[in-house]
């Protein structure tokens, strides 16, 4: 694609009262139960996980990140060259020492920016007359944010989304009282130059990592957390990562992902298969090892096209 995308974002994982390193902290609906808090790093083309690293439960996502993005930047460069850099977070990292790293090491940014009093952009946005259209149910506008605290100013895109019923966050409510409805606010702190449609597809992208997330925890054993040892636990999750992307190099290789179009959310290049499929479609399939005549010999139970689709792949890995 002629650029690098690169997806940070933390999780949680539950441990239990046992495990090292294990403290009470962000779960959303387990608060009080013991956890870790790992931070993943994905490409956006590939899909692969380009860094795990496992945490204590009580840390922020922001914790670390400044150290993990300067590593992230690094390798990319060393690998890629002068290919451009582009990294989407949401609101957890949006902080000082992040913005300051990310606008130092030339790379692009675009951060979900929490709408904090201290901004002082409510009565802004309250008060703009002229929104562009993005989607069907969501416009915005671009505005320049002076941040005091900070001693900097950033582009802000500011997008509203026409919802039904009662809005997520209530302050909104109290906020904003247009005439045509209720909205949802949101704002991205970015320094990219393009127009505010292709600002919105871009951090969208992000639910492809969230994604991956989700097909770690519940496809592979990501979450599940198999000693007491900190050093095991953590390798535990490397190796769920490496699970991942040999999955995804499995597919390219055997022909199973399909190419699809670019997009605006710069997500991976081709459509790969869930775990969940790749394990009902390739790997449980039934079948035994015999030795006709001295001679080892895998057979499997399977359709005429089912054994075609196999040994199709077999010939482009062999390729």
């Amino acid at each position: 694609s002629g650029r690098i995308t690169l997806d940070v974002d933390g999780t949680v994982v539950r441990t239990g009262e046992l495990a090292e390193g294990a403290e009470r902290g962000f779960h959303p609906h387990h608060p009080k139960d013991p956890s870790y808090s790992p931070l993943t790093a994905q490409l956006a083309q590939t899909g692969q996980l380009v860094g795990v690293w496992n945490r204590s439960g009580k840390n922020h996502d922001s914790v670390g990140a400044v150290e993990r993005l300067a590593e992230l930047i690094e390798d990319a460069r060393m690998r890629a060259g002068s290919v451009p850099i582009e990294i989407r977070m949401d609101a957890a990292f949006c902080q000082r020492p992040v913005l300051e790293l990310l606008a130092s090491s030339g790379v692009e940014y675009a951060l979900r920016l929490p709408m904090w009093d201290w901004l002082h952009v409510r009565d802004r946005i309250s008060a703009r007359k002229r929104w562009k259209k993005i989607t069907r149910t969501v416009d915005g506008f671009s505005m320049q944010v002076r941040i005091p605290k900070w001693e900097r100013s950033e582009r802000v895109v500011v997008f509203r989304k026409r919802i039904s019923g009662k809005p997520a966050r209530k302050f909104q409510l109290d906020l904003f009282q247009p005439d045509d409805g209720y909205f949802e606010y949101s704002m991205v702190a970015t320094n990219k130059t393009v127009d505010e449609r292709s600002v919105w597809h871009f951090m969208a992208g992000r639910g492809a990592h969230e994604h991956t997330i989700g097909e770690l925890k519940s496809g592979l054993a990501f979450a599940s957390v198999i000693a007491k040892d900190w050093d095991a636990n953590s390798a535990w999750q490397i190796l769920n990562g490496l699970t991942h992307n040999l999955l995804h190099d499995f597919q390219v290789a055997a022909g199973i992902a399909t190419p699809k179009k670019n997009s605006r959310k710069r997500t991976t290049r081709v459509r790969f298969r869930s775990i969940r499929s790749l394990r009902f479609e390739w790997i449980g399939l039934p079948a035994r090892l015999v030795r006709p005549q001295g001679r080892s010999e895998l057979r499997i139970a399977a359709t005429s096209r089912v054994r075609q689709r196999i040994a199709e792949a077999g010939r482009r890995i062999a390729a």
